[in-house]
């Protein structure tokens, strides 16, 4: 079993290598997922006087919340690699960078 790094709570309680690959594979549909607002337009107002019927209407909508395939986790790992590299690339000051954490 894993230990899990748990900042906010300091609980390093132990996690299955299944737990983990699931919550791996969690995390990269949810990096990948667009959530889309469309606010529709309306006359500018006196706000302190609008009915609850004339508030502005919106459409809420999400894209690409596909489960992402286990298969793929070598190329999610390099993708995140080249992630890691750049940001270590553009920020060389080591006091000023945050760790990275599993």
């Amino acid at each position: 079993l894993r230990r899990r790094l748990d900042a906010v709570n300091s609980n390093d309680a132990p996690v299955s290598d299944r737990q983990a690959v699931m919550e791996l594979m969690m995390a990269t549909t949810l990096k990948d997922v667009s959530i889309l607002i469309k606010f529709d337009s309306w006359p500018a107002r006196d706000v302190a006087n609008v009915e609850f019927s004339e508030l502005p209407k919106y459409a809420i909508g999400i894209v690409d919340h596909d489960p992402k395939k286990v298969s793929n986790i070598p190329k999610y790992h390099n993708l995140d690699q080249g992630i890691i590299a750049a940001y270590l690339q553009h920020n060389p000051d080591i006091a000023g960078q945050r760790p990275c954490c599993e």
